[in-house]
């Protein structure tokens, strides 16, 4: 049985699109769930998760305080 996917934000996967979402597991299955976003205000590296930013965007000035890893 497949693991239930959660967003980052803590909730099951809640795309309002169905499609969408299919597109979305179909690139994390290729790509990976999660992917490098850079700071270029702060010169630093986070790892991402594709849904979250699918399911809720984010913001330069807010990236440091969404709880990501820090990568460098």
């Amino acid at each position: 049985m497949d693991a239930v996917k959660k967003c980052f934000c803590g909730r099951e996967l809640h795309y309002s699109n169905k499609e969408l979402e299919r597109i979305m597991v179909d690139i994390c299955e290729t790509k990976g769930d999660y992917l490098e976003v850079s700071d270029i205000v702060n010169y630093k590296t986070y790892r991402v998760q594709r849904h979250y930013i699918a399911l809720h965007g984010i913001k330069q000035e807010l990236l440091p305080t969404y709880g990501f890893e820090e990568l460098n």
